[in-house]
């Protein structure tokens, strides 16, 4: 039965493609009970943006898949910190591989941090809080790897999706989809697809990343990590670092064989929902480009960090200690080895942290509230602060 859904996935959806922004915009009108989209657009804020919008405008008892690939990019979750999560002081200084550049996003979900590319697939699955577990859709993926002979594929117990490592093949039942004939302790699985969710007003969003054949796997970990990590004490989401791989396929194939497990799953037919294609257009739609403005604005980017400390005890500098509220610095702390305690509260001088264009200046106009900060050996501090707090940099959206 599969193979014949799969090959009407392949003819029915090329001729009978439904392009242009108007088939979203009217999304909420649908009677439908199945819709699938596939984005034309490498553009990571266009496309979680248009993701966005399905998941606010889809009608209760409308399940619908979307499928998108981004340009290179860092995408953190909604609750997680850039100053912890990305290698922002690298990106300032030019220090990229291959002279490649990067977006960084801050999406809607939670979840941790990771790198999309153009040898990544993004799936998102939008449905009703009555159809939703958080482990539902990532089966839908495993069974569709699965029937292109990836048996090695499960669903974990972080509903992320893995490749085990074993090498002695066990009995197991073959339609469950956390468990191989390779699950076992003596090797570790490598992480093919994450998972990140948003529950809002009885609708649910799970999405994923694939990684399927990209060319920078060996540069993720270089792209997500902070020379700030361990000297950061911080409210939020900490990402959970795991060994990745590519599953080895092409990225076509893998959007052809999600869709036809999606349609097969929820019955959902190539001739009543046939795939709809967007692309820039739908910055046509109030909703996506109001979306897509936020996304890129630093406000979104920056503003919304949860609280953090940095905390610093360089030699013979005595202790250091910088307090950041929703991406501003509110309190300056330090407890030099031979003087009294400094503490300045510096909520009322509105010092946004991604604009702080010089650590020096704002240590020596600090050291003008608290004569005894002037014993303080600034110099020293401003550069340790800018390798661990760089202002970004990044290019402007």
């Amino acid at each position: 039965m599969f193979p014949s859904i799969l090959r009407n996935v392949k003819t029915i959806s090329l001729r009978q493609r439904v392009r242009y922004s108007s088939s979203l915009s009217s999304i909420s009108e649908t009677k439908l009970s199945g819709l699938v989209f596939r984005s034309f657009s490498d553009d990571p804020f266009l496309n979680l943006s248009i993701e966005h919008y399905i998941f606010q405008n889809a009608p209760r008892g409308t399940r619908v898949l979307f499928l998108y690939v981004n340009r290179p990019c860092v995408i953190i979750g909604r609750n997680q910190n850039p100053w912890l999560e990305i290698n922002l002081h690298a990106y300032r200084e030019g220090k990229l591989p291959h002279g490649m550049d990067f977006d960084f996003v801050r999406r809607r979900s939670g979840g941790g941090a990771v790198f999309h590319d153009h040898g990544n697939v993004n799936w998102s699955v939008t449905c009703d809080i009555e159809d939703f577990t958080r482990d539902t859709s990532a089966e839908m993926v495993v069974r569709a790897l699965r029937r292109q002979g990836i048996e090695r594929s499960r669903v974990n117990e972080r509903h992320d999706i893995v490749l085990d490592q074993g090498k002695s093949a066990q009995l197991v039942d073959a339609d469950d989809t956390h468990v191989t004939r390779y699950t076992g302790s003596e090797a570790t699985p490598f992480k093919v697809s994450g998972s990140a969710f948003k529950i809002a007003r009885k609708r649910a969003l799970h999405h994923g990343t694939a990684l399927l054949d990209s060319k920078n796997l060996g540069q993720i970990s270089w792209f997500l990590r902070s020379p700030a990590k361990g000297w950061i004490e911080a409210k939020g989401i900490d990402s959970v670092r795991s060994p990745v791989t590519n599953i080895g396929m092409d990225g076509k194939l893998f959007s052809q064989i999600v869709e036809a497990e999606f349609r097969q799953q929820h019955e959902v037919s190539t001739t009543d929902s046939p795939v709809i294609d967007v692309d820039d257009s739908c910055l046509s739609i109030e909703g996506v480009e109001k979306g897509y403005g936020e996304l890129k604005s630093d406000s979104w980017r920056y503003l919304q960090t949860p609280q953090f400390w940095l905390k610093i005890n360089p030699k013979a500098m005595g202790e250091f200690k910088l307090g950041v509220k929703h991406g501003v610095v509110v309190d300056l702390q330090w407890i030099p080895s031979n003087t009294s305690y400094v503490a300045l509260d510096l909520s009322s001088q509105e010092l946004e942290l991604h604009r702080i264009e010089s650590w020096e200046k704002l240590l020596q106009n600090a050291s003008r509230l608290d004569p005894q900060l002037e014993a303080a050996p600034i110099a020293e501090l401003a550069h340790e602060l800018d390798c661990l707090l760089p202002v970004p940099l990044l290019q402007s959206p």
